[in-house]
């Protein structure tokens, strides 16, 4: 009720307010790919005549409710912003995607090796909290089972 006083006189009125629920806008999906993926971000489904609107990286924008970028480079890392809309309500979210570059896996011996002969492989990794592991095929070669190989 909203009651209105002036120079004596007095006036009330009541309204009804009615109050629409904020749209759910959350994000679901991998924010950290490797250089080549595919990156696929999903808008948890708002309901019908909801709205979708994305915006990213490298002036990144789509208006649907997943977003799929195949082979991502570095370009496409960086913070994705999704704005929900249904019946003349907003909400917002964000994700921040990290691609991260391949190891790198060299082999430094000449091949194919000597038998009896080790093959020095070299591994390297920018990452942080990276981890190496080696395996060698059941059926290897005579030359690959004689000595090991370095890693």
């Amino acid at each position: 009720t909203v009651t209105v006083t002036g120079n004596g006189c007095s006036k009330a009125e009541s309204i009804a307010v009615g109050v629409k629920p904020l749209p759910s806008a959350r994000i679901s999906g991998s924010p950290v790919v490797c250089s080549g993926d595919l990156i696929k971000l999903e808008a948890t489904d708002a309901g019908n005549n909801a709205t979708y609107k994305w915006n990213g990286p490298a002036n990144f924008s789509l208006s649907d409710k997943i977003v799929m970028i195949n082979k991502a480079t570095e370009i496409n890392a960086g913070t994705y912003k999704l704005e929900v809309g249904k019946d003349g309500c907003s909400a917002e979210t964000s994700i921040r995607v990290e691609g991260n570059p391949f190891p790198s896996i060299k082999v430094l011996s000449k091949l194919p090796a000597c038998d009896n002969a080790g093959i020095l492989i070299q591994a390297n990794s920018s990452l942080p909290n990276s981890t190496f592991s080696k395996s060698w095929p059941y059926l290897a070669t005579k030359a690959i089972r004689s000595k090991p190989m370095y890693l």
